[in-house]
């Protein structure tokens, strides 16, 4: 049964994994092709069909949220077997570090917890087929926006996760994660990545809810406010 998957980063960073069945990429008629032109580059290099459709037939894929005019049909999420995330492991020369979900089965849950193991590097995550979420375009479709490593996370360091609420839109939110090691021995804190992270919160019917304002109590949340609508504006997603 395809999938469609939605937003500029999101189909960006699956053309690029090249993990999944790649099927056609869909865009609006009246997209930005210059803020596509690297998802475009992407596609042609695997010479994936090309579609220009009417911006309500995207409309209708995303359930009405913002798809910023591209949306890329795929087969069904291509898990890993257990051999193949040892050998990544293997080949990092690193001691496996795994993800273990069990009764994980909201959608939102499993993407933040997926977005937090790669900012933690995570070489593969466990889910049971019985009592947890699978990886769906509600997983996905919560866009990764960037994600930047600085420092690895080394055996017996101490990994700390701060995570902000710093933007709220309609019906999504951006969220903020810094990752930290402390090293016991020498008491030195180092940066190892940060992350920026959109969830898109759906009702029941798996559509796009309405969600509270953000309520903005000092200079700092602010300040990292005005940033991510700067950006959001910038990007045509505020």
């Amino acid at each position: 049964m395809p999938e469609f998957l939605y937003r500029r980063n999101v189909v960006l960073e699956t053309l690029r994994a090249g993990r999944r069945d790649l099927r056609r990429l869909l865009l609006a008629d009246d997209a930005d092709t210059n803020a596509l032109s690297e998802v475009l580059a992407e596609a042609k290099k695997r010479s994936l069909k090309i579609e220009r459709k009417p911006r309500k037939d995207l409309n209708l894929i995303s359930h009405g949220d913002n798809h910023q005019g591209v949306a890329l049909e795929t087969g069904p999420y291509p898990y890993a077997d257990f051999d193949e995330v040892l050998a990544r492991a293997e080949a990092a020369a690193e001691p496996p570090l795994l993800l273990l979900l069990d009764q994980v089965q909201d959608p939102a849950n499993v993407g933040r917890l997926l977005r937090t193991a790669e900012a933690c590097g995570v070489h593969g995550v466990y889910m049971p087929d019985k009592g947890s979420g699978e990886i769906t375009p509600a997983v996905v479709t919560a866009s990764m926006e960037r994600l930047d490593f600085h420092h690895p996370i080394r055996l017996g360091e101490i990994a700390i996760l701060k995570a902000f609420l710093v933007y709220v839109g309609r019906t999504s939110m951006e969220v903020l994660v810094e990752v930290y090691t402390d090293d016991p021995p020498t008491g030195t804190r180092k940066s190892t990545s940060t992350a920026r992270l959109t969830y898109v919160a759906i009702d029941a019917k798996g559509r796009p809810t309405p969600v509270p304002a953000l309520r903005l109590t000092s200079d700092e949340e602010r300040r990292r406010f005005d940033d991510a609508k700067r950006r959001r504006e910038a990007e045509g997603r505020a």
